[in-house]
């Protein structure tokens, strides 16, 4: 029998904490969300997320905007730590931060009180592109030159064990490394790198890795140039592709069986438009209600998606709290239809939750 498949969501709908949840979206459940002005009354129905999460991260451990990502089975969080024990400048300073590792399959979770100086900031990171199971290429605002005694930005490389897979092995390594615990074989790059572009002025719109894993890529869009750029795991170098960008924004998965690039992460505090990626319309605009972010997750097998939706009620404002939020999950498969073109063969509400927003 095929395997129950799930989804981590990680919410910060309290103040004092981050919460991960995982949800079963094959068995549906959560209710389900009016598609139409006369089906308002179906929010009074929706379930809460099953309680309690699968974990919850509280301050000082995390702060409220700490960034979330993944590589391989982990979720991770990088975020600047609070306590007076540990924040000084002077006598410690890489212990600042916190990287936090909780990997799915074990339930394990690992802390590690360092974080690179360039991070430090919560809002400091803007990219982490997972290569392989073992590698985090994480891209910040906050990196200081040196030389030029400003802030110009630069890349970081995270990696969970020493067992590299990123074929870095067939060349000398690129990377010096700090391991903060020795209990642990978790370890941050010593130095970060130079960036070719620049990250302050200028902001990246998309990424995505190339299916052989080998090689990155970067849109970015400053004052007045525009470009791609690609990062190569083996070489350690960045090559400048031309001044195009990358057909889409977010992070792009390339699907190996559709032969074409899906955008898997679309973050945008704004409403949504209708938009169709294939023929039919996946993002349902719901009289009443604002889609301030949606992101489109691929759940591996024969080009399986989910849509994870987060919709307000028109007319909230991010300084007011509302009660009276919705997490939507869609399901779905996309293949080419007898025409060629790109179709959903399978679209269901996966759970339909109501959360909070603080």
């Amino acid at each position: 029998a095929k395997a129950k498949q799930h989804l981590y969501v990680v919410l910060n709908d309290r103040k004092d904490a981050c919460e991960i949840h995982k949800l079963d979206i094959d068995g549906g459940g959560g209710g389900r969300l009016m598609m139409n002005a006369g089906d308002m009354a179906s929010l009074k129905t929706l379930r809460r997320l099953p309680a309690p999460p699968l974990l919850r991260l509280q301050r000082p451990t995390v702060h409220p905007c700490s960034k979330f990502t993944t590589v391989g089975s982990s979720i991770v969080t990088m975020g600047e730590y609070f306590s007076d024990d540990y924040y000084d400048s002077d006598c410690c300073p890489e212990a600042r931060g916190n990287t936090l590792v909780y990997d799915t399959k074990t339930a394990a979770l690992t802390v590690v009180r360092h974080l690179p100086e360039g991070l430090l900031g919560v809002y400091d990171f803007v990219a982490a592109i997972a290569v392989g199971a073992n590698r985090l290429y994480v891209l910040d605002e906050g990196t200081m030159d040196d030389y030029r005694g400003r802030i110009v930005g630069g890349m970081h490389c995270f990696r969970l064990t020493d067992d590299d897979d990123d074929g870095s092995r067939k060349k000398k390594e690129r990377w010096s490394w700090w391991q903060p615990d020795e209990s642990t074989r978790i370890s941050w790059s010593d130095h970060p790198s130079r960036l070719p572009f620049d990250t302050i002025t200028g902001q990246i719109e998309a990424y995505a890795v190339h299916p052989k894993g080998r090689t990155f890529f970067v849109s970015v869009r400053q004052v007045d140039d525009e470009g791609t750029f690609s990062y190569s795991v083996e070489s350690g170098k960045w090559t400048r592709r031309g001044d195009w960008m990358l057909p889409f924004v977010g992070h792009g998965h390339y699907d190996g069986e559709l032969g074409s690039w899906r955008v898997v992460s679309a973050r945008q505090r704004r409403a949504l438009p209708e938009v169709k990626v294939c023929k039919e319309k996946v993002f349902v605009q719901v009289p009443g209600w604002a889609r301030v972010q949606a992101e489109l997750v691929y759940m591996g097998g024969r080009s399986e998606y989910c849509l994870v939706e987060w919709l307000e009620p028109e007319g909230s404002s991010d300084e007011e709290k509302c009660d009276e939020c919705v997490l939507r999950l869609t399901k779905m498969r996309v293949v080419y239809d007898g025409d060629g073109e790109l179709t959903v063969a399978a679209h269901r509400l996966s759970g339909c939750y109501k959360v909070s927003k603080v």
